[in-house]
């Protein structure tokens, strides 16, 4: 009898450990794991604990020759998402099309998804018209995809290009992209702010405050439009406005600063 007792008291002990680990499992779970995050707001504090996504980068740097000449200098940087979710896998998909979009040569580049082998088809083609390149410079493309902002659930992602094809002067191109890392969503002004009204108010009333009078004197346009072109930080918006927006190529980009906490009560987005 002493020796069936010993066995159940050893086996309801042994149960207890049992209990307790899976207690512990349990309560080792990650805060807000179990959260419907596509049905979280933008502004809404809960999206301060997603996770920050691990962030890759790639860089290549060629030059293209040919019996001697420098025909081309290819620059090309990226930063990409490594978490593989929907979401993260469709942005880095739209980052991909666009680098991949400066080496675009005829309809047909468009179904070459390997930026390696576009860039090497790029190659030939110069190559194949070398007569065509004897100017006096030499074709570059410098391409650079980097996020400026990650954090509550938003990516903010800068996608800067300079190129120069031929003619009087090379061109610059700086495309500011905002992502719900949730979805994958590219969000655009009515996702961002209550009140776009408001906001080209706001930032009409900024730039006539703040540029300089050499800058208001040289755009051709007779009210600051409203851009989707926006860098995002904790305590600034920037509205970057590409050369010949709203001025000519001479005057070169325009940044429209706005502090985030005098569009507090129009922005939709969480960013401290």
């Amino acid at each position: 009898m002493k020796k069936i007792i010993s066995a159940l008291l050893l086996s309801a002990l042994l149960v207890s450990c049992n209990s307790n680990e899976n207690s512990g499992e349990t309560d080792s779970k990650p805060p807000h794991a179990d959260v419907e995050w596509h049905k979280v707001e933008l502004d809404s504090a809960v999206r301060e604990h997603l996770p920050i996504p691990e962030i890759e980068s790639y860089s290549l740097n060629k030059t293209v020759q040919q019996n001697g000449d420098l025909l081309a200098e290819f620059d090309i940087k990226s930063q990409t998402l490594k978490k593989d979710t929907l979401g993260l896998q469709i942005i880095n998909l739209e980052v991909n099309e666009w680098l991949r979009s400066n080496f675009y040569i005829n309809k047909e580049d468009y179904k070459e998804k390997n930026l390696d082998s576009l860039i090497a088809r790029y190659e030939a083609f110069l190559k194949a018209e070398a007569e065509m390149m004897s100017l006096g410079s030499n074709f570059e493309i410098h391409a650079n995809a980097s996020v400026v902002f990650n954090k509550n659930g938003l990516m903010n992602y800068d996608l800067s290009v300079y190129s120069y094809t031929g003619g009087a002067h090379g061109n610059a191109n700086t495309i500011l992209r905002t992502y719900d890392i949730v979805s994958g969503k590219r969000l655009e002004l009515t996702d961002m702010f209550q009140d776009t009204v408001s906001l080209k108010s706001k930032m009409n009333e900024v730039f006539n405050a703040t540029m300089p009078d050499e800058i208001k004197s040289d755009i051709y346009v007779d009210e600051i439009p409203l851009t989707n072109n926006i860098q995002l930080a904790k305590d600034t918006l920037l509205f970057y406005f590409n050369a010949y927006e709203i001025g000519p190529y001479s005057m070169g980009p325009v940044e429209l600063k706005i502090a985030t906490k005098d569009l507090k009560d129009n922005l939709k987005l969480k960013l401290d």
